[in-house]
């Protein structure tokens, strides 16, 4: 009757354990946390804004459409226009590589570059006094304005350049 009854416990935590298995990948499939962050840097690696930090469901594509807004940063304008928002999709992923461990994570860097200004003051040929008032452009390095000269009809263009503060 021990043979038996030994062999009956030995089937019945086989049948357990398998089913034990099968139950938790099963139950955990509709869900994949992820810890996300986004950082805020400039081009030297420095900070420039609070770093977003937030969790999300990575098998939830509602969450994964979500935008998450780059701030306005003083002093600087983003260096790709594509990074005004990002997106899961954007993100560098990182997956453990256990199939029973489902914490993952993903990371993406909003870069900024300094911006500059330039003024255009409008003078008399003469140079007697101002024409009109003057104006004032910011942006990033390479940018281009197309301004309007409120005493003539000649459009001109200006493009910035930033130039490194003496040392």
């Amino acid at each position: 009757m021990r043979k038996h009854f030994s062999k009956i416990i030995a089937m019945l935590l086989v049948v357990i354990t398998l089913v034990s298995l099968c139950v938790v990948p099963a139950a955990a499939a509709g869900s994949y946390p992820m810890n996300c962050s986004i950082y805020y840097k400039d081009e030297s690696g420095k900070t420039v804004a609070t770093t977003k930090t937030f969790s999300m469901n990575a098998a939830d594509t509602t969450a994964q459409q979500t935008k998450y807004y780059s701030p306005s940063v003083s002093g600087y304008a983003l260096k790709y226009s594509s990074d005004s928002y990002v997106t899961y999709a954007m993100m560098d992923k990182s997956f453990p590589a256990s199939h029973y461990v489902r914490q993952g994570s993903a990371t993406y860097t909003v870069y900024y570059v300094k911006t500059a200004s330039s003024t255009i003051t409008y003078q008399y040929e003469d140079r007697s006094g101002t024409a009109a008032p003057t104006k004032t452009v910011t942006g990033k390095e390479g940018d281009s304005f197309t301004v309007i000269s409120p005493t003539s009809t000649s459009l001109f263009t200006i493009t910035l350049a930033v130039f490194p503060a003496p040392s």
